[in-house]
């Protein structure tokens, strides 16, 4: 059975581009959402496998959305798409849960290979993974990560990654 995935843009034209792209993979398009409140209510009606979602958004932006389906659901998945490339944006979401972050414009490639390491993924997120998320995501930047509380999602430590880092 394909996985059940929801897509979360409050732009049409990045819903359908990002719809017909994971539909083409086999992929159900489960649920649709403009914004981070229709996200929580469409997840919490339909319960997804993945959600992919924007960051920036009206009404509630992606990371409160991820926080409220966590605190619903500690294990969705959820992988943030966004045009917000900068270290701050990437690391909220992460902290706040989302297990991926693709790049605005994305390559079709980035997003699949993001979708299949998040439904493919075990409950902790890996170096591995985390270090692919994108290229602006440094070293430096992931240093800077520190795991959520305690039954609030996926999360890492830094010094795992970097041991004897600062």
């Amino acid at each position: 059975m394909p996985a059940r995935l929801m897509v979360v843009d409050d732009t049409l034209f990045m819903r359908r581009m990002l719809r017909d792209l994971l539909s083409r993979q086999g992929y159900t398009i489960a649920a649709e959402a403009r914004n981070g409140r229709e996200a929580v209510e469409q997840y919490l009606q339909q319960r997804p496998d993945l959600v992919v979602m924007d960051i920036t958004m009206p009404e509630m932006d992606g990371i409160e959305a991820v926080r409220a389906i966590l605190q619903a659901d500690p294990a969705a998945r959820v992988v943030m798409c966004s045009a917000l490339g900068q270290d701050g944006p990437v690391m909220e979401a992460l902290q706040a849960g989302a297990w991926d972050f693709v790049l605005k414009p994305f390559l079709p490639d980035k997003v699949l290979e993001a979708v299949e390491r998040a439904l493919t993924a075990d409950a902790t997120l890996t170096a591995d993974a985390l270090l692919t998320v994108d290229a602006s995501l440094t070293a430096d930047a992931a240093l800077r990560l520190s795991p959520p509380p305690e039954g609030e999602g996926p999360g890492v430590r830094a010094d795992a990654l970097f041991p004897g880092a600062p």
